[in-house]
């Protein structure tokens, strides 16, 4: 620590409560170890550790280290030539290894996005060989297998045969025996590893067998039958061999893990560090802390700052502080009453430094912004030691005296009650010397005091700001608020008042104190009840600048909602409209088609002609305002790979990966799928959302614009209705039953009996090219005798033999001036529209 004397600012104790986190013994004593980092790298380096450890906690998938354990000490007795650890060392050795090749997949497939961690974990050995054979060798219960060696399998089942061999033995001998009456009870049982019977003491000599001792009252003895001696023998003997074979095999074990013992011991600090973070980690994470920004140089400013140690011990409960210093600030004179909370402030700025340089999370904000000081010296408390005669004053100033040798220019220095235990006007001359010697000596120099000197000093020197904090002016409370620019009143005889101190005595002191300086207090007392006032009406107009604006937000998303409502009556206008208008062409060049080429009929087919002319210039416009209202969709604003948009045509919000075609075509990850539109299908809201107000709010505003007469929609395509009543008037059939002399049949011999087309549009779908022609030549000539200004002949794609065919034939047609590919409102390549 920054600090020789100890820790004074009680570093050590946030430690122990990060390190509680900790899955290993290596990873609580990295964490109690943690030190501030000699460089601004290095802080980085481990601030991007613990962020992707805080990341991973936040997933909720922790890396999971309950194998680690200190081996140190294994490894150094497996390094041994010759040495061979215990079977029940292995157990622990095989989760260190599987912890090793979790760690490793890890790193290999995660490392891409943890590539702090996956740096780290570079440093972890994972000895597959050695973990397969010890996986091999023990059971999940860490017990040597059975299997481990065919040696040792031939041995054990052996062993297990003469077990069973004595056992069934030694039963038959005690049940013959207790039979006989010769035993204390019908039961087997051990000495010395034996099977032996209990004898009663006078049948002793009716038992022939080796004496394994007796009862402690001596009426019965223990008796080894000769029976089964030799049989206990064989089983002893295959015990020993079992005990070689299990030897050998741990002793084998042994000399392979000698070969990684050295890499496996390198990879213990760094999984050690690992636990350490991690337990940081997970406990700021808990408490809602954060890694502010860190900068070589800077302003401290903190927001909403914790004390650490009382945040953790009071479970979040502890006061934040704010506190946001200029680039030019150097020094910091903290006055107010005693108990206000100043020295707690002071070690709060001291802690949080610590951490930053530690690269820890700090009980922040995150917008929050902490320079990397060289060093945190720090004189706070009381000094004195009676063993040495060193008095109150003495002690601030040798370590003070320490500490101005430290600074280094780039340290933060904290000085606790400056200038007291002395002469009040010498220790505040010497006090604001002090500071003045520190502003070229240490980037920020936090102070406490009472002294009036250096409170007036801090007012008029340039970099040097007042702090102070207060009491309550109505109940005389502390009300732990850090205000920046005021100096604070030490308050000291309301407090005693509030302490009981008899009254006489504070009419006293106050008559000693003197008016001015009773007019001082009451002056600073009356600025803070004044800015209580200005910050209660500073909340109060916040509010109401909320709420102002949360209304204006609120007209903006109806103005918006009315727009949306405008534009999609407008485009289900247009398309009602441009329906109607295709269906009226379609009747009305069926009823062209159907007219008979009759002198006495031209004159209405040409007002038809007129009709069908007026219904394309119909059509037209409606097709330009719907270009013009995808155009006003289009341009509301641009979009970004990323953006999060509405596809209309699958009625589902998806997010934007790209836009390509020259921004005219994107592609919009929908749920699982990546789907390709074009950019006019895309919204920033969803159109079905919020439709009952938006059809609310319509109405509303056309009954305010109408003066409370809604308009009535107006009436469409009246001119065209118009003419397709007398289009139908004059069909073919009507025209021909009203001829003079028809009835119900066509007059004037074969010129009324003319095989005119039903239609403008010839189908060739299904026939050859031949056959297809001639169709073609027959239906041309029959659409110039109605004379048609144009038909259709749909041939579609295909191979495409059909439509040259066709093409080849028009471009040698008489009659045909001009013939193209339909357009895809038309019909598009399949079609062929021909004019005369």
């Amino acid at each position: 620590m920054d600090d020789q004397r100890g820790d004074i600012l009680e570093f050590g104790k946030v430690l122990e409560i990060l390190a509680r986190e900790a899955a290993s013994g290596l990873g609580r004593d990295f964490v109690l170890a943690l030190r501030p980092l000699g460089s601004f790298e290095d802080a980085e380096e481990r601030r991007a550790l613990v962020r992707e450890l805080i990341r991973l906690h936040e997933e909720d998938r922790p890396l999971a280290l309950a194998g680690l354990f200190d081996a140190g000490e294994f490894l150094r007795y497996a390094r041994v030539e010759g040495s061979v650890l215990e079977e029940d060392h292995w157990p622990r050795l095989r989760a260190l290894l599987q912890l090793g090749a979790e760690l490793t997949a890890f790193r290999e497939t995660s490392g891409g996005d943890f590539p702090a961690i996956a740096g780290l974990l570079a440093g972890v050995a994972e000895c597959p060989e050695l973990l397969k054979r010890l996986e091999r060798t023990f059971d999940e219960d860490g017990a040597l297998r059975d299997d481990a060696t065919q040696e040792l399998f031939t041995l054990r089942r052996r062993l297990r045969d003469a077990e069973r061999n004595v056992s069934r033995t030694a039963a038959r001998l005690a049940a013959d025996h207790h039979g006989r009456g010769d035993l204390q009870d019908n039961f087997v049982t051990l000495r010395n590893g034996r099977q032996v019977l209990p004898v009663k003491a006078g049948h002793r000599g009716r038992v022939k067998g080796l004496l394994h001792g007796s009862s402690s009252s001596g009426e019965t003895v223990y008796m080894e039958p000769f029976e089964l001696v030799e049989a206990g023998n064989e089983v002893e003997e295959l015990r020993n061999e079992e005990r070689r074979e299990v030897h050998r095999i741990l002793r084998s074990l042994t000399a392979e893990l000698r070969g990684h013992a050295e890499e496996l011991a390198a990879s213990l600090p760094f999984l050690a560090e690992l636990d350490g973070l991690q337990s940081v980690a997970r406990k700021s994470a808990r408490a809602g802390w954060h890694l502010p920004s860190l900068v070589r140089k800077g302003p401290l400013r903190l927001f909403q700052a914790h004390h650490p140690l009382l945040q953790l011990r009071t479970d979040g409960q502890s006061i934040p502080l704010t506190i946001i210093l200029e680039r030019e600030d150097r020094c910091v004179v903290l006055s107010g009453p005693n108990a206000g909370g100043k020295t707690t402030a002071m070690k709060m700025i001291g802690l949080n430094a610590l951490l930053g340089r530690c690269g820890c999370p700090v009980p922040a904000f995150p917008d929050s912004q902490l320079p990397f000081f060289s060093a945190v010296l720090a004189d706070i408390g009381d000094p004195q030691d009676l063993e040495e005669g060193v008095s109150t004053f003495s002690g601030h100033m040798s370590r003070i005296a320490d500490l101005w040798r430290g600074a280094d220019g780039e340290a933060l220095v904290l000085l606790d009650e400056l200038g007291t235990g002395t002469d009040p006007v010498e220790g505040g001359a010497l006090a604001v010397a002090l500071l003045e010697g520190f502003l070229g000596r240490a980037a920020l120099t936090v102070t406490t005091s009472h002294l009036a000197p250096v409170k007036s000093w801090a007012e008029q020197t340039p970099g040097v700001r007042n702090a102070s904090f207060s009491l309550d002016p109505r109940t005389h409370e502390p009300t732990f608020r850090l205000r920046l620019d005021v100096p604070g009143a030490s308050e000291a005889l309301h407090i005693a008042e509030r302490e009981g101190l008899a009254g006489s005595i504070l009419g006293r002191a106050r008559e000693l104190v003197g008016e001015p300086q009773l007019k001082m207090g009451e002056m600073l007392r009356r600025l803070e009840e004044r800015e209580q006032e200005l910050a209660a009406a500073l909340r109060e107009a916040e509010a109401r600048a909320k709420t102002l604006g949360e209304q204006e937000q609120l007209l903006r998303a109806r103005a918006d909602l009315l727009r949306t409502e405008r534009r999609e009556l407008r485009a289900k206008v247009l398309q009602e409209q441009g329906t109607e208008a295709k269906e009226l062409r379609e009747r009305l060049e069926r009823l062209i088609a159907e007219l008979p080429s009759e002198e006495d009929a031209r004159r209405r087919k040409e007002a038809l002609v007129q009709a069908r002319e007026e219904v394309l210039r119909a059509q037209e416009l409606n097709a330009a305002e719907r270009r013009r209202l995808a155009e006003e969709q289009v341009e509301r604003g641009e979009l970004t790979a990323g953006q999060r948009v509405f596809v209309r045509s699958l009625g589902q919000w998806g997010e934007l990966t790209a836009l390509e075609g020259g921004g005219e075509d994107a592609r919009v990850a929908v749920g699982q799928m990546e789907v390709r539109t074009r950019r006019e299908d895309l919204l920033a809201h969803d159109p079905r959302e919020r439709r009952e107000e938006q059809r609310e709010q319509s109405e509303d505003l056309e009954w305010a614009v109408t003066g409370g007469k809604k308009r009535k929609r107006p009436k469409k395509g009246r001119r065209l209705k118009k003419a397709l009543r007398e289009a139908e008037e004059y069909s073919p059939a009507a025209y021909l039953l009203r001829r003079p002399g028809s009835q119900g049949q066509p007059a004037g011999g074969a010129a009324g009996r003319v095989a005119l087309p039903a239609s403008m549009l010839l189908d060739l779908h299904g026939f050859r090219v031949d056959e297809a022609l001639a169709e073609l030549d027959k239906f041309l000539d029959r659409a110039l005798l109605a004379d048609f200004p144009y038909v259709k002949i749909c041939h579609g794609t295909g191979t495409g033999r059909l439509y040259k065919a066709v093409h080849e034939y028009l471009r040698t047609h008489p009659a045909a001036r001009k013939y193209r590919f339909a357009t895809p409102d038309e019909g598009g390549g399949g079609v062929t529209i021909v004019e005369f």
